[in-house]
């Protein structure tokens, strides 16, 4: 069964993909890293927090899968993860200004409650050796 995206699917990939090009482009460009730590931050959590809704979309979910069977089993298991990871904290802890800034602690993170996504990550990762991509 070939399944086609709709039109509201269309229409949010297109733009999803286009803001997430241009953001991609702008952070590659050397010029960008000239600029005001706290531009160079919203832009990078912007470009986060884009590709995080494409990965939403569920026909990419399934190529994620057949992808992870390709690459190294520790590299395909905490990509993901990682990469929400990361989301999170840019998206949940907006209290920063620049990457240099940012930390985070286990009575951080679980400020409001234990065992939320960026707690559970660091629990099931903590330990493990080093991932080399």
């Amino acid at each position: 069964m070939e399944v086609r995206p709709t039109k509201a699917e269309k229409l949010f990939l297109k733009l999803g993909y286009n803001l997430f090009y241009d953001l991609f482009e702008e952070v590659m460009d050397d010029s960008f890293w000239i600029k005001e730590p706290w531009y160079r931050y919203s832009k990078v959590s912007q470009t986060f927090a884009v590709y995080a809704e494409l990965l939403a979309y569920e026909p990419f979910k399934h190529i994620l899968k057949a992808i992870k069977k390709q690459r190294p089993p520790m590299e395909s298991e905490v990509g993901g993860p990682l990469f929400k990871f990361v989301r999170n904290v840019l998206a949940h802890f907006p209290l920063f200004e620049s990457r240099d800034e940012i930390w985070i602690s286990k009575e951080l993170v679980n400020w409001q409650k234990d065992g939320l996504t960026i707690d559970r990550f660091l629990k099931k990762f903590s330990g493990h050796t080093e991932v080399k991509i």
